[in-house]
């Protein structure tokens, strides 16, 4: 028996190109249509009712890694760089209302000298000021005695700020420790 309830159709293609071992880069993205439907409403009736709340209808993402290595005589410096960009599309609210879209960019970078590496790796480079989340709902945050208004109004919760981050990574295996070994 078809039972009335949610329908999600999602697709999610992906794409990663890699040039030698030094460059890596992979691509997806998300497409999804979820609705709620009633009994009335066909099987393959796909964009049939209202749309569910808080589910994008799009998500993408595409991140790029490359790395190289530079001689120093009997030593070696290895190198690396990462970049990634994510946006998720508006997502239907309830009482009609929609979200707005959202985008970040990540980057990071490392050096590794025998058995030390140094990396630096920074999430929502620009500081977007994203909002996580959205909700249309009635509140009231003044004093005890004013009246209060049942009217739904937009709150969000914040997404992460910016944040920096230092490692420091020490490799204890034979390899990293010999000067001039695995060359």
């Amino acid at each position: 028996m078809f039972q009335s309830g949610p329908r999600t159709v999602t697709a999610q293609p992906r794409a990663r190109a890699r040039v030698h071992r030094l460059h890596d880069t992979l691509a997806s993205i998300a497409w999804t249509e979820a609705h709620q439907i009633s009994r009335a409403d066909g099987i393959f009736e796909l964009g049939k009712g209202p749309r569910l709340p808080f589910v994008p209808r799009w998500v993408l993402r595409l991140d790029h890694a490359s790395k190289t290595e530079l001689d120093l005589g009997a030593e070696r410096l290895q190198l690396g760089a990462a970049a990634g960009v994510g946006w998720i599309g508006p997502q239907p609210l309830p009482l009609g209302a929609e979200s707005e879209a959202r985008w970040q960019v990540d980057a990071a970078v490392r050096a590794r000298f025998r058995f030390l590496e140094l990396g630096l790796s920074i999430e929502n480079l620009f500081d977007r000021r994203n909002r996580s989340s959205e909700l249309n709902y009635a509140s009231h945050f003044g004093e005890p005695d004013d009246p209060v208004s049942m009217r739904s109004v937009r709150h969000f919760a914040a997404g992460p700020p910016r944040q920096w981050m230092l490692t420091l990574t020490l490799y204890l295996d034979e390899l990293a420790l010999l000067p001039g070994a695995g060359s």
